[in-house]
């Protein structure tokens, strides 16, 4: 059936030893930020915070230069 996709697959990639260190570095670094979320969940509450005055000052860029062409 060609409309069927399934959710998870599991396929064999052709990657560079680049790019397998790539995906291992990623993982590692996964592992230890969650680590560390779990070690000292205050870390959350700044990254959240972090998080959205980030997004909200990345709003108001977008608004002044954008929406008020300042």
């Amino acid at each position: 059936m060609d409309s069927f996709k399934p959710m998870l697959s599991f396929e064999r990639r052709s990657d560079d030893m680049k790019m397998v260190l790539l995906r291992i570095a990623s993982a590692i670094a996964l592992v230890f930020l969650v680590f560390l979320l779990a070690k000292e969940p205050e870390n959350l509450d700044s990254l959240t915070s972090f998080t959205t005055d980030s997004m909200d000052d990345l709003f108001n860029w977008g608004n002044d230069k954008f929406v008020l062409g300042r």
